[in-house]
């Protein structure tokens, strides 16, 4: 690798601001659309070439990220049922009503995915 740590800072900075993604290629630093390059094995280093799948295989990982959080905030909902209480004292919201909340965002999420 030929980059050094400051170098790779300010690229992933650039690349955050434009909403690209840092790769490394062939040791070298790269900025490029997101979902461009396919990774070597379980490394950083990608070969260069377009895959296809990549963008449904991220689209997976996601769903399955999203109902793990759902079967988690599920979990933490039965719990909020069995013991009442405020979450927030000021705005009487309580931690069944939070958890609902965010439960019909990441559904929203979900819904979008699908």
């Amino acid at each position: 690798m030929s980059y050094t740590d400051e170098a790779y800072t300010q690229m992933a900075i650039q690349a955050n601001e434009t909403g690209k993604m840092l790769y490394i290629v062939n040791g070298e630093l790269e900025i490029n659309e997101p979902d461009y390059y396919i990774c070597i094995g379980n490394t950083n280093e990608t070969d260069g070439t377009l895959n296809p799948d990549f963008g449904k295989v991220n689209k997976d990982l996601q769903i399955a990220q999203i109902q793990e959080q759902l079967f988690m905030l599920d979990q933490k909902r039965i719990r909020a049922v069995c013991e009442p209480e405020l979450k927030d004292t000021e705005s009487g919201e309580t931690w069944l009503e939070y958890y609902n909340a965010q439960i019909v965002e990441l559904r929203n999420q979900l819904a979008e995915l699908q």
